[in-house]
């Protein structure tokens, strides 16, 4: 007696559930791997965020001690800048043409600098003007084309139970000068500090950096 073996096929019905169950599968991993990505992409952002402003904190502090307050210019201390006045040296009137025509041998100063912020391109600046030519213009941090970057100060010049009395302005060298340098992407919607700090996921550094004035 001959068996015969029926083979039933899927059903329309199960075909639909298992393409549905598949959908729903690999949305539930997709997801999973844009959150992950997501959350590296803004690690890696703050890490680099956080080196930029040390790096900016690091050079304003140099050029703090190497070229201002080493040189003992006149400082102008003020929230959104660091500025030494043009200096020069005095001289009497029947030398003014012999010093103009050895200036390179003497010592005059005449550079002015300033550290301050380019609001516009949302970037920090040195801005010298040397004794001829046209200004030169440096701009701070490594990656300011990808990163916004943004500096204020802040001046002691005294400090009361071991508590620095902090200031917009200071009128001579204060005894220690904070540095809070705000770094953030340079992407769509973040024009402003704020912007970067509010978002869903932050993706921004904000560094104080002290410095000894004196």
């Amino acid at each position: 007696m001959n068996a015969t073996v029926l083979r039933r096929g899927y059903t329309l019905v199960e075909a639909i559930v298992v393409t549905a169950l598949v959908v729903v599968v690999l949305g539930i991993a997709l997801d999973a791997f844009i959150e992950t990505n997501r959350a590296a992409h803004t690690v890696s952002d703050k890490l680099i965020c956080l080196r930029e402003a040390q790096t900016i904190a690091q050079t304003i502090e140099k050029y703090l001690r190497s070229s201002l307050l080493e040189k003992g210019r006149p400082l102008e201390f003020k929230m959104d800048r660091l500025q030494s006045p043009v200096v020069k040296a005095a001289m009497p009137l029947n030398q003014k043409k012999q010093i103009e025509s050895t200036a390179t041998s003497l010592d005059v100063d005449v550079v002015q600098l300033t550290i301050t912020n380019d609001v516009e391109r949302r970037r920090v600046v040195v801005e010298e003007q040397p004794p001829e030519g046209a200004p030169k213009k440096l701009i701070l941090g490594t990656n300011s084309d990808a990163y916004c970057a943004e500096v204020v100060f802040a001046y002691a010049e005294k400090i009361e139970n071991f508590e620095p009395r902090w200031q917009d302005e200071a009128t001579t060298i204060p005894k220690l000068a904070k540095i809070a340098v705000r770094v953030w992407p340079r992407v769509s919607g973040f024009n402003s500090f704020d912007d970067a700090r509010k978002a869903a996921q932050p993706r921004h550094a904000e560094l104080e950096y002290w410095v000894r004035m004196q």
